[in-house]
């Protein structure tokens, strides 16, 4: 999914210290721009995790599970 591609981009954007010097240029803030970060990290495991769960609900129903 493009989201998740946007999302990975965002976070990874923290870990370069160049790009990072650039964003805080425009930002301002380093406390401000990590926090977004981390909340757009915890949005994409989210969503991930509820794809993940439905995969899984939908694979015990098929092979007639109960568990």
């Amino acid at each position: 999914m493009i989201i998740n591609l946007v999302l990975r981009s965002s976070w990874i954007l923290t870990l370069s210290p160049e790009i990072f010097k650039v964003i805080l240029k425009k930002f301002g803030r380093a406390e401000l721009y990590i926090a977004f970060v981390g909340f757009l990290e915890m949005l994409r495991r989210c969503i991930w995790n509820f794809f993940r769960m439905e995969t899984e609900h939908i694979n015990n129903i098929n092979n007639l599970k109960a568990v």
